[in-house]
């Protein structure tokens, strides 16, 4: 996807999050950052990431476009925890997530609700217009579970994660307790995404089948 919109757009600059798997996938783009991170489970590299993409994302006028190229494994890749959680503690709570028979959106249900780029945040955090175009590997083509949805509104609550948490019977730790219980974490309203442009599933396994 960063190679076809690079070559669509002679002067786009942008960042490129990509697993370790692909991290020779797409080579070197003129004017395109590339940062490896880490996934299933999010590290270090994950929210400098997130950092980077918030700095240029709130960097842009109404003048600039920001073109959002997303498929599965963001959640993971692009990982910027809200204040009071350290980043060992979101880790432990996906591996707890991932392995406790919750379904995907559940699981990012929760990880929503401990993000400051996940459920629109990352759409609100910019004047630009927003475009998003995205690859679904979940279950159904909405565009709120790929990868969170950083520029998609989200339809859950603070009290649907804790519901998530509750039902599977998940030890979060004390950080986590306390962000699931804070108002400032829950998810932003659709009026702070009010931008021109458009969210787009271009790509499904329905389309692939």
């Amino acid at each position: 996807m960063a190679v076809l919109a690079s070559e669509h757009y002679n002067s786009a600059t942008g960042l490129v999050i990509i697993p370790d798997s692909h991290a020779d996938s797409c080579g070197a783009l003129r004017g395109f950052t590339t940062i490896s991170a880490s996934h299933p489970v999010p590290d270090s590299r994950s929210v400098h990431a997130a950092s980077s993409v918030l700095k240029i994302a709130s960097g842009l006028t109404s003048k600039d476009l920001l073109l959002f190229l997303v498929s599965g494994g963001g959640s993971s890749l692009m990982c910027l925890p809200v204040h009071g959680v350290p980043l060992d503690a979101k880790q432990e709570l996906t591996r707890q997530l991932l392995s406790c028979g919750a379904t995907i959106s559940e699981i990012n249900c929760v990880r929503t609700h401990l993000s400051q780029v996940k459920g629109g945040r990352l759409a609100a955090e910019t004047d630009a217009p927003v475009v998003t175009l995205a690859i679904s590997d979940v279950p159904g083509i909405d565009p709120a579970l790929i990868a969170s949805g950083p520029t998609a509104a989200d339809r859950t609550s603070i009290a649907d994660a804790r519901s998530v948490i509750e039902i599977y019977q998940l030890n979060p730790g004390a950080e986590v307790s306390d962000a699931l219980f804070d108002p400032a974490n829950e998810s932003p309203s659709t009026s702070l995404m009010e931008h021109p442009g458009r969210l787009e599933v271009v790509a499904s396994g329905q389309v692939a089948l």
